[in-house]
């Protein structure tokens, strides 16, 4: 029922150039096997997908994706980097970038620009941070729980 749900959403816009999708939120009961229906060339995920820690379930994922489209644009979100550091979820990332098994079709958008070959298309992508004030810095920092789930993460 759900998948008939998210169908018959794409198919009311089939001319679109990309298929955006974010907070997928994988990594909850590790679902990394969702399927995604083709409705577009380029697939746009734009964070919270799943857990860079979740690195071999989410590389088959993003595998799967990039076997179906013709680039898969990867955008970090800050569920990526739970259970992990920032410096060390962004090599994680980057590695994916790298993996043989993606054949040069995920492009991770982290402070990147990616030119679209034989268009006029520019795909910017970064993650856009909060700057916390140091008088709201204790409230955020007990309140918000990515400062307990990324490791070393602060309000810095």
């Amino acid at each position: 029922m759900a998948l008939q749900t998210i169908r018959s959403i794409f198919k009311r816009s089939p001319s679109s150039s990309f298929q955006i999708l974010s907070d997928l939120h994988l990594e909850i009961n590790q679902q990394y096997s969702f399927e995604i229906p083709v409705c577009s060339k380029y697939l746009i995920l734009a964070g919270d997908i799943g857990r860079l820690e979740d690195y071999n379930n989410y590389r088959d994922f993003l595998q799967n994706q990039t076997m179906k489209f013709e680039l898969v644009f990867l955008g970090l979100g800050n569920h990526e980097f739970y259970e992990t550091t920032f410096t060390s979820g962004l090599e994680k990332a980057k590695q994916l970038e790298k993996e043989p098994c993606m054949n040069g079709r995920l492009v991770l958008l982290h402070q990147r620009r990616y030119d679209i070959p034989d268009s006029h298309m520019t795909i910017l992508g970064c993650t856009l941070w909060s700057q916390i004030p140091q008088e709201s810095a204790d409230i955020v920092r007990s309140k918000i729980s990515d400062f307990q789930k990324i490791k070393e993460w602060s309000v810095e």
